[in-house]
């Protein structure tokens, strides 16, 4: 993973995700300073099954994969 630079061409990503589309201008400016912003490549393992993490995880451009192991 990669940490991104967060400016304000990332707005319109952010106002794509669904839990964020009702925040105003300023709530936006708000989430995006206290965020960190990653770009992860292809088949790149963001976080695994079982794994205690405090981040929320949002797809602001292309998709992922979410396998489950039913072990």
């Amino acid at each position: 993973m990669k940490k991104i630079k967060i400016n304000e061409t990332i707005t319109p990503y952010i106002k794509k995700v669904l839990p964020f589309r009702f925040l105003s201008d300023l709530e936006v400016e708000e989430l995006i300073e206290e965020s960190e912003i990653l770009h992860c490549c292809q088949d790149e393992i963001i976080i695994t099954q079982g794994e205690i993490d405090k981040s929320l995880f949002a797809v602001l451009k292309g998709n992922v994969k979410v396998t489950v192991d039913n072990e």
